[in-house]
């Protein structure tokens, strides 16, 4: 049930899985979710205490995750991991949830490109909606057509994303504290809805250090190179958003942060004035654009998975001629395209958040039925096993019911999205 497809060629090494999944994560959030988690928070202490227990589930995962993607060397993440673990109907589930909220996560990246845009040139409304949409196509014709071409992309956005925010955090750091007092006071009180909506914003900011798992059937040397890729990617993430949340609070005080919709702009500012405010907006355009294709040619594979096991319509796992999952790349696209012009930045990561981690939760489960059912593993074992994936459950659950408090009617609506793929999947098996 989990045999490996050779249909799509091996074009990733740890090093370039490593920094896929950096390319993928670090789009738009770090410059400004660390606002909304600090609103949510009440104070700093706490703002970082989330940030720490974030890092620390997203290691957690990518342990369980690198134990998964060896045990099941397919592209296509959760979809192949469910499947292996718990069988057709949650595996069917987790790629129908993908049609509507995979989607979703493209187009609030892509809402947020365009958003920068304007802070550069000026965009009409109408224009706006055109550059959010152009972004999602043009990433979708480049995974189409070339799928070494779009990760060496990627990888190549991902080295540079992360030296473009340690040189905001370098540069933070030289200033001396402007609120120096402020950074460590209490300021708004908190409750434990808005804490868990703080939560899934960083849970959201860490959310692509799973993207890779999408690509594992295109990993040289799997067994050995995802281990390393998993955890690589984690760190070097953990390590940045630590340091880039330090420096915001350093510059800008708790309550400038707080406050803040546009943070590392905001910091920037105050480093550097209008220079650096410039910076960040190209910044942060340059991070969603390519952070926009990340998604999509990974969230693509889970359809593309779906199809190729029977699940979904047949074409949807056809390779084209240039060996790419062509028709699930240009459907979600599509879709992406759509979504991009609706909702809010808030709501759609919610949606997606609130929609996909419960069953990634069940998914990371699953590895308990796959060693009972194989003792053996490939080479790699989680290690500390099973702490890391108590962790990984336990932050997902805490965070899924704490967001039932802050905003009952994302987890409501994510819930329905679940029971009309369950009322699809019956609709498939009925005679």
């Amino acid at each position: 049930m989990t045999a490996p497809s050779n249909r799509l060629p091996p074009v990733l090494g740890a090093w370039a899985l490593a920094l896929f999944a950096v390319g993928w994560t670090i789009a738009t959030a770090i410059y400004r979710v660390p606002g909304e988690v600090a609103k949510h928070a009440g104070s700093a202490p706490v703002a970082l205490a989330l940030w720490v227990v974030g890092a620390v589930a997203a290691l957690s995962g990518a342990l369980c995750y690198a134990e998964l993607a060896t045990r099941c060397p397919r592209s296509g993440g959760d979809y192949v991991f469910l499947r292996a673990g718990w069988g057709d109907a949650p595996a069917f589930l987790y790629g129908w949830t993908m049609l509507w909220a995979g989607p979703a996560t493209v187009a609030a990246v892509a809402t947020v490109f365009a958003d920068y845009l304007g802070t550069i040139v000026a965009l009409s409304p109408v224009q706006h909606g055109i550059a959010a949409a152009g972004v999602v196509l043009f990433h979708t014709a480049l995974a189409a057509r070339s799928t070494r071409t779009g990760t060496g992309v990627i990888s190549g956005g991902g080295v540079l994303k992360v030296g473009a925010l340690l040189l905001i955090v370098a540069l933070a750091f030289l200033k001396p504290a402007a609120h120096a007092a402020a950074a460590i006071q209490p300021a708004i009180p908190f409750t434990l809805g808005g804490i868990g909506l703080a939560q899934v914003a960083v849970i959201w900011a860490f959310d692509g250090f799973l993207g890779g798992s999408s690509m594992a059937g295109e990993v040289h040397d799997p067994h050995r190179n995802i281990p390393r890729g998993f955890v690589a990617g984690a760190l070097i993430l953990t390590a940045v958003y630590l340091l880039a949340n330090l420096a915001y609070f350093h510059t800008l005080g708790f309550l400038g942060v707080a406050q803040s919709t546009t943070v590392a702009a905001d910091t920037m500012q105050a480093v550097a004035g209008g220079t650096g405010r410039a910076f960040v907006a190209v910044l942060v355009t340059g991070s969603a654009f390519i952070s926009v294709g990340a998604i999509l040619m990974g969230n693509s594979r889970v359809i593309f998975a779906m199809a190729e096991d029977g699940l979904f319509f047949a074409p949807f796992g056809k390779v084209s001629r240039w060996r790419t999952p062509a028709v699930a790349i240009a459907t979600l696209g599509s879709v992406a395209t759509v979504l991009a012009l609706l909702g809010s930045y808030g709501l759609l990561i919610r949606w997606a958040v609130l929609g996909f981690y419960p069953l990634g939760a069940m998914s990371a489960l699953g590895l308990m039925r796959m060693r009972r059912m194989n003792p053996q593993t490939t080479g790699y074992a989680v290690p500390w096993y099973p702490l890391p994936l108590v962790l990984w459950v336990t932050t997902i659950g805490a965070t899924v019911a704490l967001a039932l408090l802050g905003d009952p009617w994302a987890v409501a609506g994510a819930a329905g999205l679940a029971a009309l793929g369950f009322v699809a999947f019956r609709m498939t098996r009925s005679p």
